[in-house]
């Protein structure tokens, strides 16, 4: 059996090195920004992969898919990893919502309360029935020592 694609939502720094991390290890990354951020993003939208270099896995790394559409992106996945400043909560929780689905898993990185608010407006529309939603409270960038690798977690 073939794992499900992983989303990851925010294509910052922390969302790209995350969608390089998983696409890395072998899994097939959805990854999306919001249109509001299209500028900045349409270099990765256009490549269809993301270039790495310095610490860490370096190269170019293929990306499964690279979306703007929050629809595509979750559609046939079962984890979604939000990757942005707790500022931008709101308007990612709000294109995510009506593309949710029970068994799904939310993690949201450097939560800062963001499972309190994604749970009250997931129950202001009804929908908070069989998802989970997780909360770290960093995020980081570790080094394997016995393989020399950086990976995000």
């Amino acid at each position: 059996m073939t794992q499900k694609p992983i989303a990851v939502l925010g294509g910052g720094n922390g969302g790209h090195m995350m969608a390089v991390d998983l696409s890395a290890r072998g899994y097939q990354v959805h990854l999306y920004e919001h249109p509001k951020f299209e500028g900045s993003f349409k270099p990765t939208l256009i490549k269809g992969a993301i270039e790495v270099s310095g610490i860490g896995p370096c190269g170019t790394f293929p990306i499964h898919q690279i979306s703007m559409d929050m629809g595509k992106t979750l559609n046939n996945v079962d984890w979604i990893h939000v990757v942005i400043p707790a500022n931008g909560h709101d308007l990612f929780f709000r294109e995510m919502i009506p593309h949710l689905r029970e068994g799904q898993k939310v993690v949201i990185w450097a939560g800062d309360f963001g499972t309190l608010r994604l749970r009250k407006m997931l129950i202001e529309q009804n929908k908070n029935h069989g998802i989970a939603i997780i909360e770290t409270n960093t995020f980081s960038c570790a080094k394997v020592e016995k393989s020399n690798e950086y990976f995000v977690g």
